[in-house]
């Protein structure tokens, strides 16, 4: 009988236990409902994807964005998955959800991570990344988040374009700067607030581009907008302007003085941080433009356009100076200089220029051998105006690269008409500008025009400067041996004022010296100006060379350089510059 109720209590106690712990269990699936709910509330507009598991797989919540994601029916509540969630990274083995969930177990006790994975639900394949929490209070239930990269990356770029971010550099865009500086303007009506606002502007940057290339100059851009950032602060700001041009605001700078002293600080080390970088191969300057508010301008609009005149007074003065707007004559001669840009690009646009041909003399014979093509405006207002007014502008604003083109495209025109003709064998001189030389695959895309338009090359002889070639003679000497091959003949224009060497000389393929007009300009009564031109015939013909002389303004001049020696000759007195019609007419005669 005693065994018996001693039987009797142990089932009892059993009883009690099971009732203790099933109100526990009880309890706690209370508490994770509780949760559960107010997870859903919390996060049913979530962008990504939640969805709570119970431990037998079913789905025991799932967000708005889970039950898109997963294609989930209205009633999906305690149900299995309608479809399998298929899971892949890279070429690794395809596992269900919950395999992987499985397999992660045996692997780790902590919160399951795992990024950039292939989702696939039904025909549908997102790319995602997964966190499984594993924690005690969820050990009954999975929750389970999935954030779409695609949706994330989309959320990015909306971000940037909101806070206008440019994409290459990742410094804020010009329409941020609009924004912010015209705030710090307002603040400042009701506390003065002076601040600088500095233009930084990459020198000879179309030439670094045609140069490196695209990629080669978007690392400088990169690495100029890196180091500009570290100057960022809440009381200074840093913005990528357009192209090569980068705005820095330094705020509390009260005078000229300390403007300018912090614009050539900063930049300095800029250009030094940016030149000791093995990764970047070319040799960068910048130059940098001022204005200060309220001085200089009470909004946006005029502080950047005197910050840009600022700018191409320093330009001016040559590659990485600093300049601080000013308002006198500068200011007028500025504005003056930036109409007569925008001139030049509408007038190219509306093919207001024109070549002229200036004869070129054999002084042997005194017939017409060759001829300059000069380019010559014919400006709607003004008339026709002459290079020497305009052509200094066109190369600091980088147009001098079209005007090249342009003289190219129509000496090569002109001279099939002249072939057309039947005229004797004149060849056409042109200039080009180390710019262009410097442009990538120069010779061979005058190889593709001169092919395309069916032209003898050894009609054309093209002249540089002395000094472009004496810059970089390396370079020119690659870019000379190629147009040599191709059939040009090349000259050095302005010889006698850019010091080259004869070791210089020996190496280029130069089949011409033209002998710059200023050492002509007293050749028939300066001895020293005599033995000059003696000089350079004899160094010249010694290397296999012909001399022109260029400037002939008198006939006592002609004379003299026939008599020293020169081959060929041209100026005003053998001849001026006339247009194409002209200059059939004179070849006829």
């Amino acid at each position: 009988m005693g065994m018996f109720l001693c039987f009797l209590a142990m089932i009892a106690i059993f009883i009690l236990f099971a009732i203790w712990q099933t109100k526990i269990y009880h309890k706690k699936i209370d508490v994770l409902k509780c949760e559960a709910s107010l997870l859903k509330n919390a996060n049913e507009y979530s962008d990504d994807a939640i969805v709570i598991f119970s431990k037998n797989n079913e789905v025991y919540f799932a967000n708005k964005a889970a039950r898109k994601l997963l294609q989930l029916e209205i009633h999906y509540r305690h149900k299995p998955l309608p479809k399998e969630i298929i899971l892949q990274t890279g070429n690794s083995y395809a596992q269900t959800i919950f395999e992987m969930i499985e397999k992660q177990n045996k692997i780790t006790a902590e919160t399951i991570h795992v990024e950039n994975i292939a989702l696939t639900v039904g025909d549908t394949t997102h790319s995602v990344n997964i966190y499984i929490d594993k924690s005690e209070e969820s050990k009954d239930l999975i929750v389970c988040v999935i954030q779409d990269i695609n949706i994330k990356a989309k959320e990015d770029f909306e971000r940037k374009n909101k806070e206008k971010i440019d994409e290459l550099t990742e410094l804020s865009g010009y329409s941020k700067a609009y924004e912010d500086i015209n705030k710090f303007i307002l603040a400042s009506q009701k506390q003065p607030g002076p601040f600088a606002l500095y233009l930084f502007s990459i020198d000879r940057f179309d030439i670094i581009r045609s140069t490196y290339g695209h990629i080669g100059a978007d690392k400088i851009l990169q690495k100029f907008a890196h180091i500009l950032q570290g100057y960022v602060s809440t009381q200074n700001l840093a913005y990528r302007f357009d192209g090569e041009n980068f705005i820095l605001v330094y705020q509390g700078i009260k005078d000229r003085v300390e403007a300018i002293r912090i614009g050539e600080e900063t930049i300095a080390e800029i250009i030094g941080l940016i030149n000791s970088d093995s990764n970047i191969n070319a040799r960068v300057e910048a130059s940098v433009g001022i204005v200060l508010f309220p001085e200089h301008g009470h909004n946006f609009n005029d502080l950047i356009d005197r910050a840009f005149n600022a700018l191409e007074y320093a330009r001016e003065k040559g590659e990485g100076s600093i300049c601080i707007f000013t308002n006198d004559k500068q200011k007028k001669e500025q504005q003056t200089d930036a109409i007569k840009i925008s001139e030049i690009r509408t007038g190219l646009a509306h093919k207001e220029f024109i070549l002229h041909y200036q004869p070129i003399i054999d002084l042997a014979t005194g017939s017409v051998v060759g001829a300059e093509a000069l380019v010559r405006w014919k400006h709607p207002r003004l008339g026709l105006i002459k290079p020497d007014k305009f052509i200094s502008l066109a190369t600091r604003s980088g147009l001098i690269v079209e005007i090249g083109d342009f003289v190219l495209h129509e000496a090569i025109r002109q001279r099939k008409i002249w072939s057309k003709f039947d005229f004797r064998d004149i060849w056409i001189s042109i200039n080009f500008s180390s710019r262009e030389l410097n442009m990538s695959h120069f010779a061979i895309r005058l190889e593709e025009l001169f092919n395309m338009n069916q032209i003898d090359p050894g009609f054309f002889n093209l002249e540089i400067s002395e000094i472009d070639v004496t810059n970089d003679i390396e370079k020119a000497n690659v870019e000379f041996a190629i147009l040599k091959k191709i059939g040009i003949s090349l000259s050095l224009d302005r010889f006698g004022i850019g010091g080259s060497s004869i070791k210089d000389l020996h190496g280029l393929p130069v089949s011409m010296l033209k002998v710059d007009r200023s050492i002509l300009g007293y050749i028939d009564t300066s001895k020293d100006h005599q033995e000059m031109i003696k000089a350079i015939n004899a160094l010249g013909h010694t290397l296999g060379m012909t001399v022109l002389a260029e400037g002939i303004e008198t006939k006592s001049q002609l004379d003299a350089v026939k008599q020293l020696g020169c081959d060929f000759a041209q100026g005003y007195y053998p001849g001026k510059p006339l247009d194409a019609f002209e200059f059939q007419v004179l070849i006829r005669s």
